[in-house]
């Protein structure tokens, strides 16, 4: 857009009003340096515009001086303690939007970001269901990462890539740690079977319409300590046009004592090392997104999860990572871990824009990437199940749970899920509501 016509909006997902005095949202060479006042409802927007004219029949809520780049640019929330609640960035370009057209990028429900359906988006409005690429319908590719949100010099780590809405080529994948246009990574060509840099791309590494996959990175270097970015690209291997790219945050530290990919040992985890899923909600009375998945780790003493993976299999049997757990991800002993929808405010240990849905299945991995329990629902297809799928999909309220043994005092794990589990009453970490 001309920078006449530059604006911002923000919405308050708290779950309740919120003072932004004291908020300030900044730009990357701090350019821009707002300090907000005013209010915003729940639920509500909060429109600011560079100039009085950015917006012709919106009123807003804030004018800002400084314009914002189309390229080589990061936007910073935060809020009146200095903590980042938001961010967005735009290394090459912005993640969404159509300078020419004047569609604007806009958050989908899931967080993922998309091109608005019409030209000056929807300010002060909820966002359009996006732009449709041709007449056959066909969206614009969708992309997801899950990595670590810390990571330690010289030290292997794993990150989970899905790709999907493409046209069904050959594809390059590269995944690459940068700070200052600086390589920092090296990455596992698990086709080659060999270390490289991260400033080359994986040629040929898919075929199809979409991929999901997981790699191997490591840091080259102990010297650098700090904010570092990700970067993932996906290009036409024969074109060698990048078709979708992808761009987060991500922190390196040293710490000589951590090894994040090392898998435990005979004596690090305690003989009985069994990690259960135990509880699951797709949806609930207020949202759709309201999901979250409940790990029991049935042990005497806690249990290290660092880079153990959620993974999910939807009612088509498409596979999607749900979450690569972090570093620091400890089970107490016969105690609960939670992972739920990034939305979803239920105190959850980890999250992510992922979703839950009818017909779907999960698999919890270990390092050595061995399904150590697996739960399936309904009737998708290629689900990872236990002997037979529990028959039922849960109503709005409910959510399925592993029945409770009395008798043995833990859970019931006969490795059928119809056997294993009902429909209960949500109880995230703590005891089911069913027992036998």
């Amino acid at each position: 857009m001309p920078t006449r016509e530059e604006w911002i909006e923000l919405k308050n997902l708290s779950g309740k009003d919120l003072d932004l005095n004291g908020w300030q949202l900044k730009n990357k060479d701090e350019k821009i340096k707002i300090v907000l006042e005013g209010k915003i409802k729940k639920d509500g927007f909060f429109i600011l515009e560079r100039g009085e004219d950015a917006l012709a029949e919106i009123e807003s809520n804030f004018v800002f001086k400084g314009a914002i780049k189309n390229e080589n640019e990061t936007l910073f929330l935060f809020d009146k303690d200095c903590q980042l609640q938001d961010e967005v960035f735009a290394n090459l370009n912005w993640p969404a939007g159509d300078n020419l057209t004047k569609r604007t990028a806009e958050r989908k429900k899931d967080f993922v970001w998309q091109t608005s359906q019409n030209p000056g988006g929807t300010p002060k409005a909820e966002n359009s269901q996006g732009f449709i690429e041709n007449e056959e319908g066909e969206k614009k590719p969708r992309i997801n990462l899950s990595f670590p949100s810390e990571v330690f010099g010289e030290k292997e780590f794993e990150i989970s890539l899905s790709v999907s809405n493409l046209e069904s080529k050959s594809y390059d994948v590269k995944i690459s740690v940068e700070s200052d246009n600086q390589i920092l990574s090296e990455i596992f060509d698990s086709n080659e079977n060999f270390w490289q840099s991260s400033n080359y791309y994986l040629k040929e590494f898919f075929t199809g319409s979409s991929f999901s996959g997981n790699f191997r990175l490591k840091i080259k270097t102990k010297n650098f300590i700090g904010d570092a970015q990700i970067f993932t690209k996906i290009r036409d291997s024969k074109t060698e046009k990048i078709v979708t790219q992808y761009s987060d945050r991500i922190k390196i530290k040293q710490d000589e004592t951590i090894e994040v990919t090392t898998p435990p040992s005979s004596t690090s985890q305690p003989e009985c090392f069994k990690i259960l899923i135990t509880e699951i909600q797709i949806w609930d009375n207020v949202s759709n997104d309201n999901d979250f998945i409940e790990l029991y780790n049935s042990c005497p003493a806690s249990v290290d999860i660092s880079g153990f993976q959620l993974k999910k299999r939807t009612s088509g049997g498409s596979e999607y990572s749900i979450r690569l757990l972090p570093q620091g991800s400890i089970i107490p002993a016969k105690g609960y871990f939670l992972w739920a929808n990034s939305k979803y405010n239920v105190g959850a240990d980890t999250a992510s824009s992922e979703t839950l849905a009818r017909d779907n299945s999960l698999t919890l991995l270990d390092l050595n990437k061995n399904m150590i329990d697996m739960v399936a629902w309904g009737n998708g297809e290629n689900q990872f199940v236990e002997t037979s799928p529990f028959p039922q999909n849960p109503e709005k309220g409910q959510n399925l749970g592993r029945k409770w043994s009395d008798v043995l005092g833990n859970y019931i794990d006969t490795d059928n899920n119809q056997a294993d589990f009902s429909v209960q009453n949500p109880t995230p970490k703590a005891k089911n509501s069913v027992s036998q």
